[in-house]
């Protein structure tokens, strides 16, 4: 008898479920560590899932994201023709039955798709929501008519770089990795995961979907900055995934000529939209706000069945 995985997989397979809340995604940044709720209409056929990170941490059963996701969270199948009041009936029967099947969990976190902004259901059932934020770039529209929208600096910076450093699109990863590190480094931090999961995650990438590590050199073969590129081939959605530069080449404006690359290659490649992947950071946030982008409200949703957790979580935050 096939398990809700091995339904899940063929679900994944057959629709347009988002990268990261696919099979071989969750496989490559947790293991067997996730498991997934499934809802059913009458007829037996599925019309809803949601995959969620399953672990034990100090004793608790928790989900939570994933290192290197930015969203899971509930896929929907929607009868064709439906109105806009039925679709919100719909949202609520798949979302209840969804809920219904998530074990007992001591704290439920999850960050959602922006295109999912009907999260009632959830409260109705206790959970809670906070509202962040990405930022993302209509891909429809010429390059020519984005780059007029970039912000003044970004152009001139953009400008500057083209003159001083060349493109790399066949970046090594590990090239891009110590990149990464750098930028930590200069922040007095470490990331949170190691090379190992990233080149994990990276060969499942080139296997199922298509990636692109782009950087910038100067003539003296020196690295100024390095980005990961992921494409979603099924939500044609280009990602932001994960970038880093030299602390000391940080003024030669190298960061958003990559970032225009990224973006001029994520059309070429016949993705509709790019997408930051957001950050509530405000100087983060004010340099993907420069690049003709609109902003997207996203939620995070949260539950804790365990007062003594959620007050370790609040003293530890």
């Amino acid at each position: 008898m096939p398990t809700k995985k091995d339904t899940y997989k063929k679900i994944c397979q057959t629709e347009s479920v988002p990268i990261f809340s696919q099979y071989w995604w969750l496989d490559s940044v947790v293991g067997q560590e996730w498991d997934v709720a499934l809802a059913e209409d009458k007829g037996g056929n599925v019309i809803g899932s949601m995959p969620f990170l399953l672990k034990k941490k100090y004793g608790f059963s928790v989900s939570g994201m994933p290192p290197l996701t930015q969203k899971i969270g509930p896929f929907i199948k929607y009868p064709e023709g439906q109105k806009y009041e039925a679709k919100l009936s719909h949202e609520k029967k798949v979302m209840d039955q969804l809920i219904d099947s998530l074990p007992r969990l001591d704290r439920f976190h999850q960050k959602w798709d922006f295109n999912y902004s009907n999260w009632l259901p959830f409260y109705w059932k206790g959970f809670s929501q906070s509202t962040r934020y990405t930022y993302v770039i209509d891909l429809s529209l010429s390059h020519e008519s984005l780059f007029a929208d970039y912000r003044g600096n970004i152009r001139r910076e953009i400008k500057k770089a083209n003159k001083h450093v060349a493109i790399d699109l066949d970046t090594p990863l590990k090239t891009l990795y110590e990149m990464h590190l750098k930028t930590f480094k200069r922040q007095g931090s470490k990331p949170a995961y190691s090379f190992q999961l990233l080149e994990q995650i990276d060969e499942k990438v080139r296997e199922e979907s298509e990636r692109m590590i782009i950087s910038a050199c100067d003539d003296q073969h020196r690295v100024h900055t390095a980005l990961y590129l992921l494409l979603d081939q099924k939500a044609r959605c280009a990602y932001y995934l994960i970038g880093g530069g030299d602390p000391e080449l940080r003024n030669s404006g190298a960061t958003s000529l990559i970032m225009d690359e990224a973006i001029k290659q994520s059309r070429k490649k016949g993705m509709d939209l790019f997408d930051f992947e957001g950050s509530m950071i405000e100087p983060i946030e004010m340099f993907f706000r420069g690049f003709a982008s609109r902003q997207k409200p996203y939620f995070e949703i949260s539950k804790y069945a365990n007062k003594w957790l959620q007050c370790f979580d609040l003293l530890k935050n």
